[in-house]
């Protein structure tokens, strides 16, 4: 399940991964979720709010839309909601106060140690879980765009350098594409693992190698990136027209299985190590989600003009999402550096030239 969260205050980084918990998987052992809802909408006593969204039914562009236009109608009509709630308020007041009769169960004693069983495996669960985040500040999407980056391609390949420099690997890697714009669209995957990702971070990792020749690397790796995301979300990717013909092929009775879908290579792209996701909102905080593999990390992440925020999460003891995290802000921090030597760099020959 995925938590959106709706812009109350500027959170520091330790109320962030508080909320996050919060919203994802709630208290383990006094929980109030309905995760086979659509969605939930869950707010605490400090105001801050989520919706957590059972995934089957819809994406996140559905539930980015419901959020805004919640945020937007509260603020353009606050005048008139506070007047109805002072309404309401009024009129509890003038009711006479009545005892409200709980219900008590008689619960077999099997079943209620079916209960303990579950809630016990789910405190376990939710204790496995990982929850932290970076909030990179004084820099985002408008430092990426004055360098004529895509802002999503820098964010990506940071991502795969931040891997990179903790495991030394490049690995599958899933960020979802909207196809909202086709009837009946949902997503397709977009794989910001490249050739040129490759290169890129060879280069990032290369002593040898000048500011100029590691933006330049950027720029390729970051133009290669927006090209597969223009590509998934026209309809071009693959990862859903294969999933289609592998479901249709587990339905062809005792048949075996197309090569493709047993193939070691098939495995491996579909064993998404970085699962990503991204929100951009004035009214989002940030979007969160667990990972989808045991030795993987789930990475939401927002850019906005005046920071860059992820919330990784990642299961103990297969991940380290403190370490991820690290790697991640001092990764963009170095990003920033080396655009702006390389651009310091080219005016500085530039001059000597003339």
């Amino acid at each position: 399940d995925d938590a959106a969260a709706p812009v109350g205050t500027q959170l520091g980084e330790q109320a962030m991964r508080r909320g996050i918990r919060t919203f994802l998987h709630g208290a383990p052992r006094n929980v109030n979720r309905w995760f086979d809802k659509s969605f939930s909408l869950v707010t605490t006593a400090s105001g801050a709010a989520a919706i957590n969204f059972e995934h089957a039914w819809g994406d996140g562009v559905s539930v980015l839309r419901l959020a805004n236009e919640m945020v937007e109608d509260a603020e353009q009509r606050h005048g008139a909601v506070r007047a109805a709630l002072d309404a309401a308020d009024a009129a509890d007041a003038a009711v006479e106060p009545y005892e409200l009769t709980p219900i008590e169960f008689d619960v077999p004693a099997d079943v209620q140690r079916t209960i303990d069983a579950a809630t016990d495996e789910y405190a376990a669960w939710c204790d496995e879980l990982n929850v932290q985040t970076a909030v990179v500040q004084d820099f985002g999407k408008s430092f990426f765009k004055q360098h004529k980056l895509s802002p999503d391609g820098c964010v990506q390949n940071a991502i795969q350098l931040a891997y990179r420099r903790m495991y030394g690997a490049t690995v599958a890697t899933y960020e979802s594409a909207s196809t909202a714009g086709f009837k009946c669209g949902r997503t397709e995957t977009i794989r910001p693992a490249t050739a040129d990702s490759v290169r890129f971070c060879d280069a990032a990792l290369d002593d040898g190698a000048d500011a100029r020749q590691k933006a330049d690397a950027l720029r390729v790796a970051a133009k290669t990136h927006a090209a597969n995301v223009v590509a998934a979300s026209t309809g071009k990717g693959v990862d859903r027209h294969l999933f289609a013909l592998r479901c249709l092929a587990q339905r062809n009775g005792d048949a075996p299985l197309p090569d493709v879908f047993t193939d070691v290579a098939y495995a491996r792209v579909n064993h998404n190590i970085l699962s990503t996701s991204t929100l951009v909102s004035d009214h989002i905080v940030g979007g969160g989600f667990g990972p989808v593999v045991r030795d993987g990390f789930g990475i939401g992440y927002s850019t906005t003009d005046a920071f860059i925020g992820f919330a990784v999460t990642s299961y103990k003891p297969d991940a380290e999402a403190a370490q991820f995290a690290a790697h991640l802000r001092d990764t963009l921090f170095d990003i920033r550096r080396w655009l702006d030597d390389a651009e310091q760099q080219q005016k500085a020959a530039a001059a000597e030239s003339e």
